[in-house]
């Protein structure tokens, strides 16, 4: 919206002749009084170099023709600048400085010495709120002072100050047309000066600013995961410790073992079948007891299992159950894998389960039935076979006739005193 034309101050007299008797003055005075302002208008605009082109004109009345001219038209385009703004690009800014939000005023003069005492009195001697622009003799560089209704504002902390050395130090403005740097200038007074401007020092902090708040995000994450993934420091656990563990492990499946064991001694007793089935039905079922009554470590257990796993076979009329090499406790459908013992060049085809073939083919070994019985715990198979008729059968995964053979010789050899 236009901004309301300002009242130019008075401007001295254009002769101290006394006028003419009856009131009249003499022909061409009223003329020269109006082309004064003009004249004096086109003295400024040239900018005179030194005191004596400038005549007797002082910056305060320079200043006050200046403020006249922009009461009219908030910019005025110096003879000199003609060419530094065409005619549609002076229109454009002249509407854009119209309709601006807070008065804007540009002036554009000949001169380039004393720019920033001129645009000074330029503002002292304004009588609205504005922010006032001087272009010199270059065309490019900016003056600006803020002037409020009480008068010019603080040079240092001045808003049209500032927003001028802003546009002056703004890199990418460098070899713009004046329109445009003098449109970047109202961009910036709009906004409420340089400070609310994004340049790029406000853009890198911006951006600075959250690379920081991303590290250090990640940081703390990092350290959480770090937390929980700790490994949980326990006591030690001393021998003592862990035979009364194992101890109780067994009791609680011999327990089982033994109720298991007179389900089938029931089945053997009442079944009707043919002899040949009884009979070896009866067989694994006196195997089974004669382990179980003597077993003393878990290797023996796990033979009492498979001895009834082959008893409830017999009696199903069935052959004897697959079971795994490595444990014949394992489900999971038994099959032949090629495995080679720890510190062996042989391989030898071996029953396994299919948790035990994964691991074999990963080049691991399985973990198998622990053998007690000796001065340290070993994998069942790894004791010395006329010591164990499990490990001289696999539990009977090597061969048949496993009962028969605990029947005669008994589940351990003559130097555990069987």
């Amino acid at each position: 919206m236009p901004h309301p034309p300002r009242p130019a101050r008075p401007l001295p007299p254009a002769s101290s002749e006394p006028a003419p008797a009856g009131g009249r003055r003499r022909p061409g005075t009223r003329a020269v009084r109006a082309l004064l302002p003009v004249s004096l208008a086109v003295l400024c605009a040239l900018g005179p170099t030194s005191p004596a082109a400038a005549g007797d004109w002082s910056y305060e009345e320079m200043a006050t023709v200046r403020a006249a001219a922009l009461s009219e038209d908030p910019l005025y385009v110096g003879p000199l600048h003609a060419g530094d703004l065409a005619e549609q690009d002076a229109q454009a800014l002249r509407a854009r400085l119209a309709r601006a939000d807070v008065p804007v005023y540009v002036v554009l003069i000949g001169r380039d010495a004393g720019l920033d005492d001129y645009v000074a009195d330029l503002a002292r001697h304004s009588d609205a709120d504005g922010h006032f622009f001087v272009v010199g003799r270059d065309g490019e560089t900016l003056h600006g002072l803020h002037s409020g209704t009480g008068g010019a504002s603080d040079r240092e902390e001045d808003p049209a100050r500032l927003t001028a050395e802003a546009v002056n130090a703004d890199r990418g403005l460098i070899g713009a047309p004046l329109d445009e740097r003098l449109g970047r200038a109202v961009d910036l007074v709009e906004r409420g000066g340089p400070t609310g401007a994004p340049g790029w020092a406000s853009v890198l902090t911006a951006a600075a600013s959250v690379l920081v708040g991303v590290l250090l995000c990640a940081g703390a994450w990092r350290l959480v995961l770090r937390w929980a993934r700790r490994p949980v420091r326990v006591a030690p656990l001393t021998e003592e410790v862990v035979r009364t563990v194992d101890r109780a492990q067994q009791d609680e499946y011999r327990e089982r073992l033994a109720e298991r064991l007179t389900g089938c001694g029931q089945r053997v007793a009442s079944h009707t079948s043919g002899p040949g089935q009884v009979g070896a039905a009866l067989e694994a079922y006196d195997a089974a007891a004669k382990v179980l009554d003597a077993a003393d470590d878990m290797s023996d257990l796990v033979g009492a299992h498979v001895l009834l796993d082959m008893c409830d076979a017999a009696l199903d009329g069935g052959p004897p159950p697959p079971h795994c090499f490595f444990d014949p406790r394992h489900h999971g459908g038994t099959a032949h894998v090629r495995w080679r013992a720890p510190a062996s060049f042989d391989s030898v085809r071996v029953l396994a389960c299919r948790a035990c073939r994964k691991e074999v083919r990963a080049h691991r070994t399985p973990a198998a039935v622990p053998d007690s019985s000796g001065a340290r715990p070993l994998p069942y198979y790894a004791v010395p076979p006329e010591e164990s008729v499990w490990a001289a059968t696999g539990y009977g995964t090597l061969g048949s006739g496993l009962p028969g053979r605990v029947m005669q010789g008994g589940h351990r050899g003559k130097r555990r005193g069987v």
